[in-house]
């Protein structure tokens, strides 16, 4: 299943791990190409990243268009998923995705 991760990008390596963990099993998952800038930086630096990338590089489009195609999205709402986190991990490390929500075409799955 291709599978877009979406999110804040301020929690773009948990996004990454996220992404990571459905590659191994078996998933076609991807997150933007532009989150590679927002490793290792502090919450400051990604803001300034944000408001870069939004003005100068067209980011919303940029993945929309990544997300064309795409079987489903997993959008990981950190508000609600820093208060989630060890079940949303857990699912995650066993592979029990069905803990977890994918909107598909509108839809859920």
């Amino acid at each position: 299943m291709k599978i877009g991760v979406v999110g804040s990008m301020q929690y773009t390596e948990l996004m990454l791990e996220a992404r990571d963990k459905l590659k191994q099993l078996g998933h076609d998952a991807f997150v933007t190409r532009l989150a590679t800038a927002f490793v290792g930086r502090t919450d400051e630096e990604k803001e300034v990243i944000k408001i870069q990338q939004k003005n100068n590089q067209d980011a919303i489009r940029e993945f929309w268009r990544m997300m064309q195609g795409a079987d489903a999205i997993l959008v990981m709402n950190l508000s609600w998923f820093s208060r989630n986190w060890r079940m949303s991990a857990g699912a995650l490390r066993t592979g029990d995705l069905g803990q977890l929500r994918f909107l598909r075409h509108g839809g859920m799955l």
